[in-house]
Order: structure tokens, then C-alpha cells, then sequence
């Protein structure tokens, strides 16, 4: 059932129209109190007489009203304030309706909220915590209820398509206030399309992430990327009547605060495509506080639509507590999904009221907010062709361990950094991304070493989430992995011989056959003067291949990089180089069929762990990279590696970087450090266990938090390979109940289940 309730200013208060179906239209009159706030018509007594919002509701003094609302907006719950200031809402708003709606036993219930435009007060209350009796109105039994705002604004059609591009902008450096925002990246990468078409392993969510964003960073990202979603993690504030967020502005090396008010940020968000100026049709607006909470990001949201926005998810709650968590996931899920934006928001929100109990002790669940453009259609549709490029970026994913992407926000930056340098032009392929490692154990624990752990920055997975995105960014990612079995190439050629045999293993990625023959097999061949038979029609003659192929590439690795036979021009290389890397651009295009979120694959992305283990290889092939690039000066063919300055030819590299930094783009990945970066690591292993683990609602816990999270830096220094050392520490604030149960999919499954058996 859709009712539509209509707000209209009629100084000094407002007039109230309700829209019930089958019923006829009722109109009420709300006055206005001292101060401004809305008080209910007093012919409807009878509705608050002895209850506990009574209070409120008697006028015309509103100054408990005023001093109650600034009370929950601060999220102070004591003395049955949310029971009480949850009550008046519901008597203002709805009064003797919302009887009638209970007795017709509708189920679901979308309350569409319409505010008069020049209205201040009423679109600033907080009406999804309107509580009926001792329960909000979304934690009733056997009911959903939403509560949907809607905003009169232009329209225009909105094709959304998977996968979801999701552009998160960091309007600041992180902070603690800021930091529960941020731990949304890593939440929200892994979802997945379960009823929308996407397949079963796949990526269905394409993340870009810009960090201490500009207004500038912001309109190319927006022009290049084409976001269906905008995420802003952002202070917010009131700056005299205008609400903001905070993006920075730069100024030489220096940074300092830009505030954005709706307008300001709709014009940059305004990007030209065809023939009209076009919008991203969803944004979302983690308004994080600086020092006392404030209500800056409703008419923000609000703003945002009425100028063009199809929908807007206004909040500021901690990611940490379990309604904003959940009612967030909720929210891209039903993108995915097709499911009723509103509907699944409020499940969302009354699972985690029931599951935790807190709606009486914790507002956080009142304060995700959903405004919808009135009559927007906003549809998401499936490209079977892109579904090719999301599966392949799935492959591309390490499946170990807690997402990380939220967890290497720098790291994350420097690649993106480094795409924008490539996709410039043909002097991008003149340089590298760079990982430095300069720390061990030693470093980090000071010859404390835990018995029995390896120390473990992370880099095999830092490179495998950079393969799985470059594959959403028009890259084809080529990995060089380490580790166990691996035997680093000896030498340019037999690093080139390396290069085609994980081409191949990217071709399987793709759902391509191998090929085994490659224009560099051909150059080694050639080279050591052995003749190339390569018949595919025959059994015998590729089984004699095969072996010939083995051999050659023992021989080749065997003579080191010293030997005459390998000390051949890399020039002769670099032709078979391209020749192999353009084969396996066109094949990759030819399966995607244009399907790629830009318009074609522009580059393959050779991805080296461990860069460190090529003796003799390392600083040679960064001399290539510079002169010449890795496939000549036509190829297409882009690089990135991690490397320990402390381990085999590290030393070697570092002195070559030592003057030639400038030239690459180059980030240090170290430990996490304390307290920002630390926690969000934190925060996301405990959300990776299972079951799934979060810090408790409670907030005379903060404290205990606090401790916890140092006591696990303690331990676990920052460093990823260390992790299960916080064992103990975590089952110990999970028995205390410092931490709870956060499983956030079987917590909407229950509720799901609770809403169809009407209990």
C-alpha cells in the first residue's frame, strides 16, 4: 500500500494531506509552537491524552520539542526520549490515519513523504522514527513500513547497468570521523547481483575511489567514468541556513577545506553527453560529523534530487552500527537486485532494530534517509557481453581473506593515479607503478619476531584487487605471480618467454583457449637456432612441440643473463612483444564484443610480484620500461610490481629509483598504522570472520572499543600476515559483549523470513 501524505506550508503551520487507497482524502491542519516546530490539532487530544508524548503535543510552548530534537540529533537516548519524541511524530504527521492504515492490515507500507519546497521545518524532522505505542512504526510485527521522501524535480530516463559503477569520493583525509564511512568501500565491492542477471561469479560492482577530492578530481571522474552511483564520505555542517559537505581544495602543496553546498555540487556533477547535461542518477551521502552530530545531510540529499538526483540516501551513522550497516548494504543490494528501493531499505532497518533491540537506547537506525524523484524511472539493465568482463575481473580477485580495498586507500590512489598516466597518452607506457617494501620484522617489532610468523605486507592481494578493478578500467591484467614453485626469469628473454605463458593464463580468464605459439616462442626458437614446427592439425608434431618448447625454455633460463646467446638486442625482443600483446588484445575485445566499461581495451596491465627475485632481470627491464617501454614504442602494454628493498636484487632497484622516482609512480606499502588505518583493517577482519563480528551499539562501550582496537595493534602491529594473532583478544570482547554478531545477510534473511510467516 502507497500512501502519499502532501506537507503544505498555510502559515502560521501547515496543511496535511493524506492519501489512503480506497478511503477518502483526509486533510488536517497542524499549528506551529513558539519556536516554530508543529504541534498537533488539539480536537485529536484523545490520540496522546496519558501517553508519554503527551508533553509535547499540548502547545503552544514547543520548547520541550526543541530541546528534545537537539537531544536525539546528538544521539542522547535517555529518560524514554526516543519513545517520546517518536510518538509526537507520529500524532503531528499522521494522528488518527495511521489507525485506519493499521486496522486495513496492509503489508508493505510505503509512507511517500511530499514536502512544500520553501519548508524548513518539516523535511528536518526525523519522521522514520515515528513510533506507534512502544514500537517504531518499521519494527512492527508482521509489517514492513517504509518512509520515502519525495521531491519534485526534472526527470529524464535512467539506464543503470551492471556492473554497478560506484564512484566513492573522500572529501577530506581520513579521520576518525570519517574512517566508519570509509570501511563502506570494502563492504560494498563484494555484493553481488543475486536476482538482476549478474552471474554467479562475478564482479557486479565496478569501484572507483578518490581520495581529499576536488571539485576538479570530481567532474573528471564524473566525465570519464560515467558513476551511476556518487558516494560521498564527507563532513557535513550547517554554514548559516546552507547545508554542506567538505571536498578539499588544493593550493600548490597545500590543502585546506572546500565547502560544496547542493548547488555548487550539482554543477560540477553535470557532465555533457549527447546532446543534454546529464546527472548521476543515484547518490549517496555518508555525512560524517566534526564534533557534535548535526542534520546538514537531509536537505542536502533533499537539494540534490529536487535539482535532478533520481535518488538520494542521506545518513550519519557509523558503518560500525548495525541499522546505518545494514540499511547501506540493503540499499546497493536492491540496485543489484531490482528490488523496490524503498521496501528494501525498510526491511533493512527493522531487521537490525529487532536483531540488536537497540531502537530504544541508539537512534542510529532513524538516520539513513531515502529521497526518490517523483515519477523518476530508474531501471538497471543486464549486458549479457558485460557480463564476459565482470566474470573475468572476478578471476581476477583473490578469494583469501577480508576485502581490502577500503583497507589500501593510498595504494588504491596510486593506481588510479597511474591509469589516468597511461590512458594520457603513449608516454604513459615510459613508466611503472611502483610497491615499495622497506620494512621486516626487524623493522616493525623491533627483533621482537612472534614465533613461527612470516612477515607479510599484503602484496599479493594488493596486486590481485588491482587486477580484478584494472579489468573494469579497460585493462587486460597479465600476473606474474611469486611465491612456492616459482623460478624468476634469468634473463630479458626468458622473462619474455614467462610474459606469453601468462597471457595465456589470462586468455583462460577470458574463457579463451590457450594459444602456446607466440611470436616471442618464435624469436627464442630462432635464437638459439632450433626450427619452429607448429602444426595444431597434428597430434605427433605438437606433442614433439611441446617437449621442444620445454626444452628451449630450460636452455634459454640456464644460461643466465651473461651468456652470448641471451645478450640479444631487446629492440628484437620488444617487436615479438607486441606482436604477442596485440594478438591478445584483439582476441580479448573480440570475446567482450565491445562490452568493457570503456570503449575498448586499451593496454594490458603486467602485474610482477616480487620484482625483487629477478636478478639481473630487475633493473634492465626498468631501463627498457623508460627508453622504450615494455612492447616498443608502439605497444600497449602497461606495468606494475611490488618489491623489497632488503631481499635479492631490492638493494639493486632502489639505488636505480634513487634518481629516477620521479619518472614512475611510486607508493610504499607498509604496515597499517595506528589508530586510522589500523582500525579499518581491524574492522574488516572481524567482518570477514564467521560468523561476521562488529563493535557493539552500546555506547558505554566506546570506551572499551578503544582499548580493544589498541590492545589488537599491539599485537597485530599493522601487519596482515600477523592477523590471527588477535585471536584470543577478539573472543575475549566477544564473550564480554564488546563486540556482536554482525551477519548482516542471515540477519535480512531471518527478518525476510519473520515479514512472510506475518510474525
Amino acid at each position: 500500500m502507497v500512501v502519499t501524505v502532501r506537507i503544505k506550508m498555510e502559515p502560521p503551520g501547515w496543511r496535511v494531506d493524506i492519501e489512503v487507497p480506497d478511503q477518502p482524502l483526509v486533510t488536517r491542519i497542524i499549528g506551529a509552537g513558539a519556536q516554530g516546530l508543529p504541534l498537533p490539532p488539539t480536537d485529536e487530544s484523545a490520540l496522546w491524552a496519558g501517553q508519554p508524548c503527551a508533553p509535547l503535543c499540548t502547545g503552544p510552548d514547543d520548547t520541550l520539542i526543541a530541546k528534545l530534537s537537539r537531544l536525539i540529533l546528538s544521539g542522547k537516548t535517555a529518560d524514554d526520549a526516543v519513545r517520546i519524541f517518536g510518538g509526537y511524530l507520529l500524532v503531528v504527521l499522521l494522528g488518527p490515519v495511521w489507525q485506519q492504515i493499521e486496522e486495513s492490515n496492509a503489508d508493505p507500507v510505503d509512507l511517500q513523504l511530499h514536502f512544500d519546497p520553501k519548508d524548513k521545518v518539516m523535511p528536518r524532522l526525523p519522521w522514520e522514527m515515528m513510533i506507534s505505542g512502544d514500537r517504531p512504526l518499521g519494527a512492527q510485527d508482521g509489517r514492513t513500513v517504509a518512509v520515502t521522501r519525495v521531491v519534485v524535480g526534472p526527470k529524464s530516463d535512467v539506464i543503470i547497468e551492471l556492473p554497478l559503477r560506484v564512484l566513492f569520493v573522500l572529501g577530506r583525509p581520513i579521520d576518525n570521523s570519517l574512517r566508519p564511512g570509509a570501511e563502506y568501500l570494502g563492504l560494498i565491492s563484494q555484493l553481488k547481483a543475486a536476482k538482476g542477471g549478474g552471474a554467479a561469479a562475478s564482479v557486479d560492482v565496478n569501484a572507483r575511489l578518490l581520495t581529499e577530492a576536488t571539485t576538479e578530481d570530481l567532474e573528471t571522474a564524473i566525465a570519464e567514468f560515467d558513476p551511476a552511483v556518487v558516494h560521498f564520505i564527507a563532513h557535513g555542517r550547517w554554514s548559516g541556513s546552507e547545508s554542506q559537505i567538505i571536498l578539499t581544495k588544493r593550493s600548490g602543496s597545500n590543502t585546506e577545506e572546500d565547502p560544496c553546498t547542493p548547488s555548487r555540487l550539482i554543477d560540477v556533477m553535470k557532465r555533457k553527453k549527447g546532446t543534454g547535461n546529464l546527472l548521476p542518477p543515484v547518490v549517496v551521502l555518508s555525512a560524517c560529523h566534526t564534533g557534535e552530530p548535526n542534520d546538514a545531510y537531509l536537505p542536502f540529499a533533499g537539494t540534490l534530487v529536487s535539482e535532478g538526483i533520481h535518488v538520494a540516501l542521506g545518513m550519519a551513522g557509523e558503518v560500525a552500527d548495525a541499522a546505518c550497516r545494514i540499511f547501506t548494504r540493503a540499499f546497493y543490494q536492491s540496485l543489484l537486485d531490482l528490488q523496490p528501493l524503498a521496501i528494501a531499505a525498510a526491511r533493512a532497518r527493522r531487521a537490525a532494530m529487532l536483531h540488536y533491540q537497540n531502537y530504544r537506547n541508539n537512534v542510529e537506525w532513524m538516520r539513513p534517509t531515502l529521497f526518490v524523484l517523483d515519477g523518476a524511472p530508474a531501471t538497471i539493465q543486464v549486458n549479457q557481453a558485460k557480463q564476459v568482463v565482470a566474470s573475468a575481473a572476478f578471476r581476477f580477485r583473490s578469494p583469501r581473506g577480508p576485502a581490502i580495498l577500503c583497507d589500501r586507500l593510498d595504494s588504491m590512489r596510486a593506481y588510479q593515479k597511474y591509469r589516468m598516466r597511461v590512458s594520457a597518452g603513449p608516454e604513459g607506457y615510459l613508466t611503472a607503478l611502483i610497491f615499495e617494501v622497506s620494512d621486516n620484522q626487524a623493522t616493525v617489532t623491533g627483533g621482537g619476531e612472534p614465533v613461527g610468523k612470516q612477515f607479510q605486507i599484503g602484496k599479493s592481494r594488493l596486486l590481485a584487487e588491482i587486477a580484478s578493478n584494472s579489468v573494469l578500467d579497460g585493462f587486460v591484467p597479465c600476473m606474474m605471480p611469486s611465491g612456492m614453485g616459482f623460478q624468476p626469469p634469468a634473463n630479458l628473454l626468458s622473462f619474455a618467454i614467462r610474459l606469453c605463458e601468462v597471457m595465456d593464463d589470462t586468455r583462460e580468464s577470458f574463457s579463451l583457449k590457450r594459444r602456446t605459439d607466440c611470436e616471442v616462442l618464435r624469436f627464442a626458437f630462432d635464437t638459439l637456432k632450433e626450427p619452429y614446427v607448429y602444426d595444431p592439425d597434428s597430434r605427433e608434431k605438437m606433442r614433439a612441440f611441446q617437449i621442444k618448447r620445454a626444452e628451449v625454455k630450460k636452455q634459454i633460463q640456464a644460461q643466465g643473463s651473461g651468456s652470448e646467446t641471451t645478450q640479444v638486442d631487446y629492440d628484437s625482443i620488444a617487436e615479438s612483444i607486441y606482436a604477442d600483446t596485440e594478438s591478445l588484445l584483439a582476441d580479448i575485445e573480440k570475446k567482450a564484443a565491445g562490452a568493457a566499461e570503456v570503449s575498448s581495451f586499451h593496454s594490458i596491465l603486467l602485474l610482477i610480484d616480487d620484482l625483487h627475485q629477478y636478478e639481473g632481470v630487475a633493473v634492465p627491464l626498468l631501463k627498457v620500461i623508460q627508453k622504450s617501454g615494455l612492447a616498443g614504442t608502439a605497444g600497449r602494454a602497461a606495468v606494475a610490481f611490488t618489491y623489497s628493498t632488503r631481499l635479492s636484487a631490492g638493494p639493486d632497484i632502489m639505488e636505480y629509483l634513487k634518481d629516477q622516482r620521479d619518472a614512475f609512480v611510486y607508493e610504499p606499502l607498509r604496515p597499517f598504522k595506528d589508530p586510522v588505518e589500523s582500525r579499518l583493517a581491524y574492522s574488516q577482519l572481524m567482518l570477514s570472520r564467521t560468523p561476521p563480528l562488529a563493535t557493539s551499539w552500546q555506547s558505554d562501550h566506546r570506551r572499551q572499543h578503544e582499548i580493544l582496537f589498541k590492545l589488537l595493534h599491539q599485537n597485530i602491529k599493522g601487519i596482515p600476515s600477523f592477523f590471527d594473532l588477535a585471536e584470543s583478544q577478539i573472543n575475549a570482547a566477544l564473550e564480554y559483549g564488546f563486540l556482536v554478531v554482525a551477519d548482516d545477510d542471515q540477519i535480512m534473511r531471518q527478518q525476510l523470513q519473520k515479514d512472510e510467516n506475518g510474525n
